[in-house]
């Protein structure tokens, strides 16, 4: 019979907490791989006819995810089939669970980008904030980098407490890169807001979003750091790291996945079509980050379209502009929705 513990310096090893473990973050996130898939598929139908800019960046990321599943699946097998969870031999870090830590750095890495990017855009140009994103992105991917490189020289995992300096480091950098971005994104909405409760309950459905994508990510990287600090004889921090990188296209995917114009009910006649529509609000679990990541007119569009009450013309020269601080209310630029006389008093 096959001997499932192992004693090593640190205490005795079990294929529980080593290969259970991390199965079962490999089980979830091939849940989510598949929830990514769905996901990408809804993208392209939807987004047929938008410039390919943001297609390639998707494209890559699922072409990147699937390599992710293919060096976890190869890893998993390995231990599993080839060994036999023979402990003595899945102790030993694989070529192939090493590789997948790139592939998720480099997943991370765009996505940080693209929000830096949309950053960059709704702050009109302002590029502290993108910047300061990049150079901690880059950091982590350093580190990180490092991190698996030296798990390549070892024999067995618990000798990477030698080097767990490089993902404290890493990990905590990245869960301040991830600060930065939902904070920078949580204080544009809140400028964005224009004193129409319409299209100021769009925003703060925004807000909400976007604070709880930023929460979820960093709940899964402090997990993984507490289950690689606290369990010593487990390889729970590798099915949490499994997780992580889906969570993250996920998030992404899920936002541009937004529907266009995600209002309430309106039954105003579009401009330059010859019917009036009806556009149901989609709820809180999307962020229209392709309509944020297409400029700031596209989302001045969304708002007019919130606040248009039925049976009121808008002159379609010139787009809705928001009422800025220090100008009266009522001091609406040509073009916009005339302000009705009865609303004042």
């Amino acid at each position: 019979m096959l001997n499932t513990d192992l004693v090593t310096s640190d205490g005795p090893l079990s294929l529980d907490k080593t290969l259970g473990s991390m199965f079962i973050g490999y089980s979830i996130s091939m849940i989510l791989y598949g929830v990514t898939c769905l996901q990408v598929a809804l993208y392209f139908y939807k987004h047929r006819q938008q410039p390919w800019g943001m297609k390639v960046v998707v494209l890559s990321l699922w072409i990147l995810d699937n390599f992710h599943v293919a060096l976890t699946t190869a890893g998993m097998y390995r231990n599993l089939v080839s060994f036999r969870g023979d402990p003595l031999k899945v102790i030993k870090p694989l070529w192939s669970l090493s590789a997948q830590v790139y592939v998720t750095l480099v997943v991370h890495f765009l996505i940080r980008m693209v929000y830096s990017y949309r950053i960059w855009r709704l702050s009109h140009g302002n590029i502290i904030i993108p910047f300061t994103v990049a150079v901690l992105s880059l950091i982590v991917v350093g580190v990180g980098a490092t991190f698996a490189s030296l798990t390549l020289g070892i024999d067995n995992w618990t000798e990477s407490r030698s080097f767990a300096w490089a993902m404290y480091s890493g990990f905590g950098v990245e869960v301040a890169a991830d600060l930065v971005i939902a904070i920078a994104m949580t204080v544009l909405l809140v400028r964005m807001r224009t004193g129409l409760k319409s299209s100021d309950s769009l925003v703060q459905t925004l807000i909400m979003y976007t604070i709880n994508t930023g929460v979820l990510t960093t709940i899964v990287v402090i997990l993984t750091l507490i289950t690689y600090i606290c369990l010593q004889q487990s390889f729970a921090f590798i099915g949490c790291y499994f997780i992580l990188s889906k969570i993250y296209i996920n998030s992404l995917l899920g936002t541009l996945n937004a529907p266009s114009i995600p209002t309430h009910k309106s039954s105003h006649r579009e401009e330059g079509e010859g019917s009036t529509e009806s556009r149901p609000f989609s709820g809180p679990a999307l962020l229209t980050t392709a309509i944020m990541i297409e400029g700031i007119a596209s989302t001045y569009t969304q708002f007019e379209h919130a606040r248009r009450p039925s049976g009121k013309d808008v002159v379609p020269d010139l787009p809705y502009m928001p009422p800025v601080q220090g100008r009266p209310s009522n001091n609406y630029p040509k073009g916009s929705l005339a302000r009705d006389d009865n609303d004042e008093s």
